[in-house]
């Protein structure tokens, strides 16, 4: 007899396969996404650390404003912690449109390795590798390359080959410059040798005790900021020195000039007192002499009031394109930490509700059994196998299935950078929580309906449950609306109130997936409307150009307006040592400022003028520095130490902000003199902005000219736009599955009453009208709710994946409401045409005498 009921366990799963698959695939789906988008943020920083790490990438970056020398290096040398390499590089312009960031090797170096793409390694000091993206202009193997520079020696090479450096992980951003368009457009390794520079560039340091950690990990930054804040206290005289150093040897070099004047005064002297001298010219030179005397003595000077050397302590985060990286894999995690287990959670209340229900359908079948003796762990054993197997199954496969696509999918989406490689793995972590949660909503239903009808009596439980008494409804009592109503109409309302728990659980499935597709649609315009709203709602102009010394610019006509400005990158710091680099906007006419950048109130939603004392900054930094109106910051400029009061908050969107205006800017650094120029152009074409970049170089006291779209910094985000589709895809999918679940559940709940109006004469479309009605009704009010959900999950995503400068626009566009309603719609027709097919071919017979 046991083996018997065994083997009616599995034929349990053979009579009822569609509810034995749907349970399936709604936790396969739910685990699918959960483990697989929340797989993909760890996945995507171990493939980029595995990158980073196998080449060498160094984790910090040291430069100084005086250049380093060997006393620099041999600091570091005595550390046994770390790696150190110096190097030399130059900015070279090699024509108006081509910037180059040229870069020293040296056969013996083990850091910032490249990853060869096409070509070889040097081999020779005559040799050069560039970078891929060099390709573009032109350039090929076994090509001469010139270079016209005075800080380099050898000025042609060969090109050998064409590279990937860690130092830049994105494909298109090289850093910028103080000169051209202020954009460098590739980079290109030479021989040390060939560079005549005295001292070096830039150091780079590897520290030993990170090698083996995730890159941007919270275990990796606090390692990283212990070794950084010992290295700084290794050099924190080092300036003083440094400057000692240069000043001792200038002040040798001006003195020895010095000595060889006192010797050339003295022989025109001696010149002058013989017979027959030119006195003319005797005297010329003398006063060539004091002329050169009073330059050196001017140089020295100089020499004595010269401020110290600022040494610049730069991670891995300034290198182009690499934090960039991290922030998208950190949205990535932080919208997985939620949207996910949104997701899951739906799937397993409708699994609960699909599995208790089918165990209240055989409550004949276990009262029989307990009459014939059966032990109460006996009974549960066919539902405890039918419930883990379905549970067990979905989260396998739901496992494998997104483990191994999800992640290498989203990873490959992310062309704008070179990540050579995936690395994925099982998170075991995600696993057991989506294991806990299938098992819950499978196996813990499955338990809690028999845990209440195994202490049941066998007589009760063989009885059928005695049908809900039928009530007056709410609507029954407003008399002028209830007598408009038709039979069916009457009917299908009286049966949404007699099954509350029915009622709420469908629109509880349905507003959790339609509040799926609507936030996941809403991310998706929050992500597009970001970089318009930065550049029409909050910056009005169109670019910078940076000068020698401001003068008109307005002689081309596609320049409108313009305005001078000091525009400097600073350290911005406060209380607990945590820094951000900000641009600091000081403009010449703070009445006009509001022409350039509307500075809205963050906190008071109005316009504010730009004050006369203390400084504005935008809302991401005063959220990331923890200070608010009244609070101060510490910023370091040209190693200068201030203090800053904050006295308003302004609403922006991408990237670091601080205005201050002209008179605070002098009380705060001294002179006011704007070397920067904002501009407001017509719309641009690209060739026309190109165009008129070429002729503002043109002119002489223009150093660089940069324009914000093409450097906005917000592009790395069109990967997030396509992880939040296959969201919206995977909602929809849900949605469906639920759909059905919940009509499924309604049908086997009601087949008597159906199969009755069926012999009563119904015909099948009838039939389908009577249930769908209600389901129709269900399905609207689960969208309008869903919509309150989807606008809260959207808000609550956005508001906890904001990193980096970023602070994305909370809109959703009306257009996705729309579509929102329209994808549940279209869905339920869906589900409807599948129960019409079904409820076609009830055995009617069968089923009125099922409960006899």
């Amino acid at each position: 007899m046991k083996n018997v009921y065994l083997k009616s366990s599995f034929k349990e799963i053979s009579s009822s396969k569609g509810k034995f698959i749907s349970i399936i695939l709604i936790i396969l789906l739910g685990t699918m996404l959960f483990v697989g988008v929340r797989s993909t943020g760890p996945d995507l920083s171990n493939s980029a650390s595995s990158y980073v790490n196998n080449y060498h990438l160094a984790d910090l970056q040291i430069i100084s404003t005086m250049g380093l020398t060997e006393e620099d290096v041999q600091i570091l040398q005595k550390e046994e912690n770390l790696v150190v390499e110096a190097g030399f590089s130059a900015t070279y312009e090699k024509n108006k449109e081509e910037l180059v960031q040229i870069l020293s090797y040296s056969n013996d170096a083990n850091l910032n390795k490249w990853k060869v793409i096409e070509g070889d390694l040097p081999k020779s000091n005559q040799e050069i590798v560039l970078d891929y993206k060099a390709k573009e202009f032109g350039f090929k193997l076994g090509e001469e390359y010139k270079i016209n520079s005075p800080e380099i020696e050898n000025k042609t090479f060969t090109i050998v080959g064409f590279v990937n450096s860690p130092l830049y992980l994105s494909t298109s951003d090289r850093g910028t410059t103080d000169s051209g368009n202020g954009n460098i457009d590739y980079f290109a390794y030479i021989p040390e040798a060939a560079f005549s520079q005295d001292v070096y560039s830039q150091l780079f340091i590897k520290f030993l005790d990170t090698e083996n950690l995730v890159a941007d990990s919270s275990e990796y930054t606090s390692v990283l900021d212990e070794n950084v804040s010992k290295v700084e206290q290794l050099y924190a005289d080092r300036p003083e020195k440094r400057l000692e150093e240069i000043q001792t040897k200038a002040k040798e070099t001006l003195y020895a000039n010095l000595q060889e004047i006192e010797q050339g005064k003295e022989q025109v002297e001696l010149a002058k007192m013989q017979s027959g001298a030119d006195l003319s010219s005797l005297d010329a030179e003398s006063e060539k002499l004091n002329k050169l005397e009073n330059d050196i003595d001017e140089k020295i000077a100089e020499v004595e009031t010269m401020e110290e050397p600022v040494y610049y302590f730069q991670t891995r985060s300034s290198n182009p394109g690499y934090q960039d990286y991290f922030d998208s894999a950190t949205s990535i995690t932080a919208i997985a930490g939620i949207f996910p287990a949104f997701f899951l959670f739906i799937a397993v209340l409708v699994t609960f509700t699909t599995m208790s229900r089918m165990v209240e359908e055989n409550r004949g079948e276990i009262g029989t059994l307990k009459a014939l003796g059966y032990k109460k762990i006996e009974i549960a054993q066919k539902y405890i196998i039918y419930t883990l197997l379905a549970g067990v199954l979905g989260v396998g496969l739901g496992t494998v299935i997104g483990t191994k696509t999800l992640p290498p999918f989203i990873f490959h989406l992310f062309e704008e950078y070179n990540i050579p490689t995936f690395v994925g793995q099982y998170h075991w972590n995600y696993i057991v929580q989506a294991l806990i949660a299938g098992l819950f909503a499978t196996l813990g239903s499955a338990l809690y309906v028999l845990w209440k009808d195994l202490r049941e009596k066998p007589s009760t439980l063989m009885r059928p449950r005695a049908s809900k008494s039928g009530k007056r409804i709410l609507l029954e009592r407003i008399t002028p609306l209830w007598n408009r109503l038709n039979f069916n109409q009457k009917v299908s309302y009286r049966n949404l109130f007699r099954y509350k728990s029915r009622m709420i659980m469908a629109i509880v499935g349905i507003s959790g997936c339609t509040g799926l597709i609507l936030a996941g649609y809403g991310i998706k315009n929050s992500i597009e409307d970001l970089q318009p709203k930065q550049f029409s709602e909050i910056l009005h102009y169109q670019g910078i150009v940076t000068m020698d010394r401001p003068t008109a610019l307005t002689h081309s006509s596609l320049i409108t307006e313009e305005m001078n400005a000091v525009v400097e990158s600073v350290s911005v710091k406060n209380k607990t040592r945590s820094s951000q680099t900000v641009s600091m906007i000081s403009p010449s006419r703070t009445e006009k400022f509001n022409n350039y950048v509307s500075l809205h109130d963050v906190n008071k939603n109005r316009v504010t003028v730009l004050p006369e004392v203390g400084a504005l900054i935008t809302q991401k930094l005063a959220k990331d520095m923890n200070v608010e109106n009244g609070d101060t910051l510490s910023i370091n400029k040209d190693s200068k130490t201030v203090k800053i009061r904050v006295v308003g908050i302004v609403k922006n969107y991408a990237g670091h902000f601080m205005y201050i205006a002209p008179t605070y800017y002098e009380e705060l650094f001294g002179d006011y003199e704007p070397t920067s120029v904002l501009i407001k152009t017509k719309k641009l074409s690209a060739s026309e902005q190109k165009n008129l970049t070429t002729s503002l170089l043109e002119n002489s006291d223009v150093k660089n000219v940069s324009f914000f779209k093409e450097s906005g910094g917000i592009q790395q985000f069109g990967s997030l736009n396509s992880v939040v589709m296959i969201m919206i895809i995977l909602s929809g999918a849900l949605a469906l599955v639920v759909l059905y679940n919940l009509t499924n559940i309604n049908i086997s709940e009601r087949i008597r009453e159906l199969s009755t109006i069926k012999v009563l004469g119904f015909y099948n479309k009838e039939v389908t009208s009577y249930v769908m009605r209600e389901s129709m009704v269900l399905s609207l009010l689960g969208i309008l709710l869903g919509f309150m959900v989807g606008t809260y999950l959207h808000r609550f995503i956005l508001t906890t994946a904001e990193s980096g400068n970023i602070v994305f626009p909370l809109t959703i566009h009306w257009s996705s409401f729309v579509y929102a309603g329209l994808i549940t719609l279209f869905l339920n027709f869906l589900v409807i045409g599948i129960a019409h097919f079904k409820l076609k071919h009830i055995n009617m017979i069968d089923a009125l005498k099922s409960n006899e």
